[in-house]
């Protein structure tokens, strides 16, 4: 069957225009055409109104299978995938068994191969065994691995890397054409203000912000990019929070680095404050900043300084977030179906074009991953993945109406500005939301196709140098 999808305004990577999208029988875009000029198609849907956007790709998603999948799977987590408008999902490696072999990463992948409903990818983790295996990094690319993670700090499933076996896989994975995203604290940092706060008698939520304070991200950015810069690697700045960080990538970009900018929903929204306010489920790695640091981070992304944006989605049972023992409280924020919407909405409200918001959420992050133009693009050859949104379309988050297994989440109550109301995938409609309710998925588990990176070059992998 052939697919129109038409009346809508369509978001490409330079501006928007009202146009007609025809799917093919394969599942590809076959044309963009004018409106009302295509004919013959065996189905239509109806977009009047809505804004027709590449499908989104979250870059860093953590859906915790297997190993902890009493609080997220493969098939729980890429159905918040669908419902906010998410066509692929990037997956972190911090599960059990951790991925660092060839072995864990064969055996995720076939857990996923039976429960996803979107497309997905897989990260291995960048770690002192991974490095110390001269084979391992490259027998997961060979598998298709999309990057590497490596932590500058300790993290409950990934101990940090020292510099030099840091130094070491960098170079590694620029040999094997794969970025290295970067989760970037320095440790000696949070260890010195952990012990000085548990000295004072402290254990509140606010000992999460306050232990790991702006100088612990700022210092392991720019000793991250010093790193980069020395090897040649690509490296993808996970989950920044900080406008200063932001400003680090940027002049290194200038100079020829090849660096890429990742932030979160959470990072534009919530603050320090509000994680004293709401408590565990506000408690995540990087901490909450100051207001300033919100503000400053809109004029970035309206400026187009950062290059993608993912959920950092994570997930916790009851049992888990109730403890009382803030200091063992497990840090992770659940966004993965509420970080489209909400960034789209308040983007448009601010007046931000949303061509940048495409290119942040789809066409950037498809050219980081060595997915695009199959992914991450509207135009004819690539997949028919679109995410349909009505902008200025108010609704309120309610935890019980998400499709995570555990959605407590510090968007409760919080009035979002748009509504995904519908994800295709490949032609085929994964979620649907009619207006009659909270919207339902529409695709059977093990829909999703598994996604192998393409290699990208420095230049390729840039998006934004400079800007």
């Amino acid at each position: 069957m052939k697919t129109l999808v038409s009346g809508g305004t369509v978001v490409l990577e330079n501006g928007t225009c009202a146009a007609d999208v025809l799917i093919g029988a394969n599942g590809t875009i076959e044309c963009v055409a004018s409106p009302g000029s295509v004919a013959g198609a065996d189905e239509e849907i109806d977009a009047r109104g809505l804004l027709v956007f590449p499908g989104m790709i979250d870059g860093h998603s953590h859906l915790n299978d297997p190993g902890n999948t009493e609080s997220e799977d493969f098939y729980t987590g890429t159905c918040g995938a669908a419902g906010g408008g998410m066509t692929t999902v990037l997956e972190m490696p911090q599960t059990i068994p951790l991925v660092d072999t060839l072995e864990a990463f064969v055996e995720k992948r076939g857990i996923a191969e039976t429960k996803a409903v979107v497309d997905y990818g897989l990260w291995g983790a960048l770690t002192i065994e991974s490095v110390s295996d001269e084979s391992a990094m490259g027998a997961m690319v060979s598998e298709g691995a999309i990057g590497f993670k490596a932590f500058t700090t300790d993290s409950p499933e990934i101990l940090l890397i020292p510099d030099n076996l840091l130094r070491t896989g960098l170079a590694r994975a620029a040999e094997l054409g794969v970025p290295v995203g970067v989760h970037c604290e320095d440790q000696e940092i949070i260890t010195y203000e952990t012990a000085r706060l548990k000295k004072l008698g402290r254990n509140d939520p606010l000992v999460n912000p306050d232990s790991r304070p702006p100088v612990a991200e700022i210092e392991a950015v720019r000793r991250v990019l010093l790193l980069a810069e020395m090897t040649g690697a690509r490296v993808h700045l996970a989950h920044i929070s900080l406008p200063e960080s932001v400003e680090l990538a940027r002049e290194a970009k200038n100079r020829g680095v090849a660096v890429t900018v990742e932030t979160c929903g959470h990072y534009f929204e919530f603050t320090r404050e509000d994680t004293g306010r709401i408590g565990a489920y506000a408690m995540c790695n990087p901490p909450l900043r100051e207001a300033a640091a919100c503000a400053g981070m809109w004029r970035l992304l309206a400026s187009g300084a950062i290059d993608t944006i993912g959920s950092d989605h994570s997930t916790y049972t009851e049992e888990e977030k109730g403890t009382t023992d803030f200091w063992a409280m497990p840090a992770g924020i659940s966004g993965i179906q509420l970080l489209f919407p909400f960034v789209v909405g308040e983007a448009i409200r601010r007046g931000i074009d949303p061509s940048l918001l495409g290119r942040m959420f789809s066409a950037n992050v498809a050219r980081v991953f060595g997915l695009y133009p199959r992914k991450g693009v509207i135009q004819p050859g690539s997949d028919a993945d679109l995410t349909l949104v009505e902008p200025g379309a108010e609704w309120v988050v309610r935890s019980s109406d998400l499709f995570t297994k555990c959605p407590g989440t510090p968007y409760e109550g919080h009035v979002i500005r748009s509504r995904v109301r519908r994800t295709i995938v490949r032609g085929t409609t994964v979620f649907l939301d009619d207006g009659s309710g909270p919207g339902r998925i529409t695709a059977e588990p093990g829909f999703g196709q598994y996604l192998t990176a393409g290699k990208a070059t420095a230049s390729q992998a840039r998006p934004g140098a400079g800007r």
